[in-house]
């Protein structure tokens, strides 16, 4: 039987929330860059800045995008972020389908 979504979110919440004082988490919070934000503090909220993923994991400029948007929405612009990374999904679709 294959787990629901909800299952796997839950289970991927628990696991960041597990390891979020881990010296992986730990190494990226300490940096000047992620202790400043300007325009809120939006992405302090997460355990790991969106960037640092995007950047370790050798993410595109259009996928970081989707990635930004999605981790975002709730605190910062709700639908509206949502919509922006359905646009850049569209946009990555495209490009993907050439």
């Amino acid at each position: 039987m294959s787990k629901t979504e909800r299952e796997m979110r839950e289970e991927f919440e628990r696991d960041i929330s597990d390891n979020a004082e881990s010296e992986y988490f730990k190494g990226f919070r300490e940096t000047k860059s992620n202790n400043t934000q300007i325009g809120g503090d939006h992405y302090k909220k997460n355990n790991i800045q969106t960037w640092d993923f995007i950047h370790k994991n050798g993410i595109g400029f259009i996928a970081g995008n989707i990635i930004k948007y999605v981790v975002r929405y709730k605190h910062k612009n709700g639908i509206e972020d949502l919509k922006k990374a359905r646009h850049y999904l569209d946009k990555l679709i495209e490009e993907e389908s050439k």
